[in-house]
C-alpha cells in the first residue's frame, strides 16, 4: 500500500472533470464536493496494478 496523499481542491474538481462522464454523472459533482469536505478518517483505497 502506498502512503496517503493530498490533493487541492482544485485539482480533485480536477479530476472529477476529467473523468466526467465516464465514470461520474455531472450531476453528482455537489455530492462529490460534499464528499471531500467529510471527515474521511479510515477511509482507504486500494489500487491494483500500478
Amino acid at each position: 500500500m502506498k502512503a496517503r496523499w493530498d490533493i487541492s481542491e482544485a485539482a480533485a474538481h480536477e479530476l472529477f472533470d476529467a473523468n466526467c462522464p465516464e465514470f461520474f454523472a455531472p450531476n453528482e459533482r455537489l455530492d462529490y464536493a460534499e464528499f471531500l469536505d467529510s471527515n474521511l478518517l479510515g477511509y482507504e483505497l486500494c489500487l491494483t496494478g500500478g
